[in-house]
């Protein structure tokens, strides 16, 4: 299993080369995806290069932070938004919206948003396993 300070360092890497080509090149991406480079994609893609540009921020800024209810919280955190991104992916391959070219994404948002959750809960307190007091 991947320690959180590997996740996020790779998180950061991948976040920040998404930055980079959708604020730049979104067209590559949209190529890549089969999805048609309108005007309104383009902005949307520029747009969302400023979202990963904030998680690419956030994950190297915690990759030191120690095991707390804070780096549970950014682990849970960093999983749901990968798991998502990959259901999401998943729906507009069936959809027909996006094209086998999203396939890699997925499989590279599933395994983060796995790896996030067996950290979370790997760091889980054994007080989180007790039965609540009555």
């Amino acid at each position: 299993m991947l320690g959180f300070k590997t996740l996020n360092l790779g998180l950061a890497v991948l976040s920040t080369i998404l930055f980079g080509m959708l604020l730049v090149n979104p067209g590559q991406i949209l190529d890549g995806f089969a999805v048609d480079q309108t005007a309104s994609a383009e902005f949307i893609s520029r747009r969302a290069a400023m979202l990963f540009l904030g998680i690419a921020v956030l994950a190297y800024g915690t990759r030191n932070v120690v095991a707390t209810d804070a780096r549970r919280a950014i682990s849970a955190g960093f999983g749901v938004t990968m798991g998502a991104l990959a259901a999401l992916g998943t729906v507009e391959f069936v959809r027909g919206v996006a094209g086998p070219g999203i396939w890699p994404a997925i499989a590279t948002e599933f395994a983060f948003a796995l790896s996030y959750a067996l950290v979370a809960c790997s760091e889980a307190s054994p007080s989180d396993h007790s039965p609540p007091s009555v």
